[in-house]
């Protein structure tokens, strides 16, 4: 929707033109659709990784209350190993994807080094996938203990997985399994889908339940704080001495996004969008002129 907006401009700093403003806004636009890509081939592979892990744990006769990885050696060293590829195949594939395509420029090292640093708990990026990877993997040793329970063969348990990666938690099978009163050795049927703090060892707080849904999540965070690091390092070539965020949403976000809006971020203080893992906000950047910053002046732009 079109709109008046009023920015205060520092004296030395240029006014944007029309042209800066839409292809400012392209750029994220762009983006999103470079996630909603990523998130496609991620889950597509998680689908096969999947069905990897449940062909490895039918070819073993375990029953399913006694079913878990660790219950066979043979059986978890071939899952280990499923896991360690999965692990190198989704590093591999978001490093590629996570800088923007015709923006591979000289800053593309610098960009690649800084998202390895980028994870949780205070770790990188390979920890944070294998932490993933690993509540992945406790959510296919549910489903197959489920799936064996309910007396599926391993094909219509393969057809099945790949519909509840996301919902495993609330479909018939694991409930059922869940809700039988039967001990079962597989953790995430004892726990309900609950996981837990690798430090705290309390229940995760602000994780899906869901280890397919925290790794898609994740590859999409990480390719919007590469997207938007790469606009800044160019900006910065450009001699852009700041800029200004915009909501690229309606969505209610007052304590978060909107305290970024309507202020000038000089360079100094670096790039902070996104500001969540579905931030559509937008930065429109703004360039030096010579001078000192000593006062504001008032610029009426129509937002298209």
């Amino acid at each position: 929707m079109a709109q008046d907006i009023t920015l205060k401009l520092p004296s030395g700093i240029n006014a944007p033109t029309q042209d800066d403003i839409n292809a400012a806004k392209e750029y994220v636009l762009e983006r999103s659709r470079a996630e909603i890509a990523l998130a496609s081939a991620v889950d597509d592979i998680l689908k096969e990784y999947a069905e990897r892990m449940i062909r490895v744990c039918y070819k073993y006769n375990i029953d399913p209350q006694n079913f878990s990885f660790g219950a066979n050696d043979a059986m978890r060293q071939e899952i280990y190993a499923i896991l360690d590829d999965l692990l190198e195949e989704l590093l591999s594939l978001i490093e590629e994807d996570a800088v923007p395509q015709n923006r591979k420029n000289k800053h593309y090292g610098a960009i690649i080094s800084w998202l390895a640093t980028l994870g949780t708990h205070n770790k990188d990026l390979k920890w944070t996938t294998q932490y993933y990877i690993s509540r992945f993997s406790k959510d296919v040793e549910a489903l197959v203990a489920a799936m064996k329970y309910a007396g599926y063969d391993v094909n219509k348990a393969v057809n099945r997985s790949k519909s509840i990666l996301h919902t495993l938690y609330t479909s018939p099978e694991v409930l059922a399994a869940m809700k039988s009163g039967k001990m079962f050795n597989a953790e995430a049927i004892i726990s309900g889908g609950t996981k837990y703090d690798p430090f705290t060892h309390k229940p995760s707080v602000g994780l899906s339940k869901y280890g397919a849904t925290n790794l898609v999540t994740m590859a999409r965070s990480t390719l919007a704080k590469a997207w938007m690091e790469s606009e800044f390092m160019e900006a910065e070539d450009e001699g852009m001495g700041g800029y200004y965020v915009f909501r690229g949403s309606s969505y209610p976000c007052s304590h978060i996004c909107d305290l970024e809006c309507g202020w000038f971020h000089p360079m100094s203080r670096g790039m902070v969008l996104p500001r969540h893992s579905s931030c559509q906000c937008w930065a429109l950047y703004v360039k030096s002129d010579k001078g000192k910053i000593t006062n504001y002046r008032n610029l009426n732009l129509y937002m298209l």
